[in-house]
């Protein structure tokens, strides 16, 4: 999706060229085709991980890929990493989308619970990469043209690695482990959020208004974990080919009423009527389906409400299922071709 390229060409990958001049500078059109070829894995990950295959076969997938970046990157020179925030390059974006996939590639093990702790590579290098992308992404979105396209994937992307740095945080709070430190965790996140309300209201940063926000509601969640505060007890996304999906903080019941507890965790079904009308839905269901949860018995449903503290809802109207890279106006595709061109070598 990044680059543009049909899921046809994942069996189909790049001639492997040289992505440095003999001066030792980084060509940017070589490192772009090798960061795709190695991008088209990630579908293939995705994948594996959607139909259940077992977390150690995946890992052991998960690791040749990253091994492929890191070599990658050991053939530039070790200068041509250093952060800059005062001029927008091709490297830049470069360095920006590697981090990306690096993020990608390990995401679903670093987000694991695995008792042992056997995927702690991939949380200490997903942690590093998020950290990356979130100290150039104030350059990159600064800089990039007002309205261009990219800017939006960015966001996009970037809104993977605050979601991953609220997430880890919180994780680990959980666990009742040492706390990542603030100033050397969330302050990038707060950076992010910075530069989003930066560029809203620009050209075609609806999607960074509503991740801002969705990012506000995270670092509510971590910084009131009781939720006493009404701002941390509900979280809205708008998911691209899904809609939108709202998860509220369940309410705790009095402990006179348990019946109202085991509805409240799993909807309120009434058997007798035909329908039953789902809340910013605008679609019906019939009540007796058999594929609608069902009230459980009390004794099934206590262990439930301590796992699954979060209600959701989904919103399927059309409108929400925007793709999020269509744009009404195909002039800026001219201005990536442009973009490209200066990217050649």
């Amino acid at each position: 999706m990044m680059f543009n390229l049909p899921a046809a060409t994942s069996t189909h990958k790049f001639p492997r060229r040289a992505i440095t001049t003999p001066a030792g500078e980084v060509m940017a059109q070589p490192y772009m085709f090798q960061l795709a070829g190695i991008a088209m894995s990630v579908p293939e990950l995705d994948e594996g991980y959607v139909l259940g295959q077992n977390d150690d076969e995946m890992f052991e997938k998960v690791l040749p890929i990253d091994r492929q970046l890191r070599s990658l990157k050991a053939e530039t020179p070790k200068q041509w990493w250093r952060e800059t925030d005062d001029t927008l390059s091709a490297d830049l974006l470069l360095q920006f989308w590697h981090y990306y996939l690096t993020t990608r590639i390990h995401l679903h093990a670093a987000m694991s619970e695995d008792d042992h702790d056997q995927y702690a590579y991939s949380r200490i290098t997903c942690r590093e990469a998020t950290e990356c992308m979130a100290r150039r992404y104030p350059t990159v979105r600064r800089l990039l043209p007002t309205g261009f396209f990219v800017s939006r994937i960015v966001d996009m992307q970037v809104f993977t690695a605050a979601t991953f740095l609220c997430l880890s945080y919180m994780k680990q709070s959980r666990k009742g482990a040492s706390v990542l430190d603030e100033s050397n965790g969330l302050v990038f996140v707060e950076e992010i959020v910075a530069t989003m309300d930066s560029v809203a209201g620009q050209p075609g940063s609806e999607f960074v208004e509503e991740a801002s926000s969705a990012i506000r509601s995270l670092l509510a969640m971590i910084r009131d974990p009781s939720g006493s505060s009404s701002e941390s007890r509900s979280l809205t996304l708008r998911i691209p080919l899904l809609g939108k999906i709202r998860i509220g903080r369940k309410q705790l019941p009095p402990a006179s009423q348990p019946s109202q507890a085991n509805l409240a965790s799993f909807g309120t079904v009434e058997s007798q009527q035909p329908s039953t009308n789902m809340s910013h839905a605008g679609i019906q269901m019939p009540a007796s389906d058999s594929r609608m949860p069902q009230p459980m018995n009390e004794t099934y449903n206590t262990g439930i409400a301590n796992t699954l503290p979060w209600l959701m809802e989904l919103d399927m109207n059309p409108s929400s299922l925007q793709d999020p890279f269509f744009y009404q106006d195909a002039s800026q595709l001219d201005q990536w071709l442009g973009f490209s061109e200066n990217m050649g070598y």
